[in-house]
C-alpha cells in the first residue's frame, strides 16, 4: 500500500491525494522537479477547490521544506475545504 493509500485510510481523508514515491513524472508535471539543479523535488503542497481549480499552492526552497500545518488548515478554510 502506498503511502497515499495509508493516508486516505488511515485518517479518513475524503479527497484523493497524490503522492509520488520517487518517481519525478508527478513533480515535472507540477513543475516542482529540479527546481534548483539537485535532480530533486522540490517539497510541495498544491490543494486544489471543488471544481479542480488551483486554490492554494506552497513549493519550498529545498526538497526537506515543511510546511506547518496549520498553515494547510488554514489554507483549507479559506477555500471552504
Amino acid at each position: 500500500m502506498r503511502g497515499a493509500d495509508i493516508a486516505v485510510k488511515n485518517f479518513g481523508a475524503g479527497f484523493p491525494i497524490v503522492y509520488t514515491d520517487g518517481d519525478p513524472a508527478i513533480p515535472r508535471q507540477y513543475g516542482v522537479f529540479n527546481l534548483h539543479g539537485d535532480g530533486l523535488a522540490s517539497a510541495a503542497i498544491f490543494i486544489f477547490d471543488r471544481s479542480g481549480t488551483l486554490a492554494w499552492k506552497s513549493v519550498g526552497e529545498q526538497y526537506s521544506t515543511t510546511v506547518p500545518s496549520a498553515t494547510i488548515i488554514e489554507a483549507l478554510e479559506q477555500i471552504g475545504a
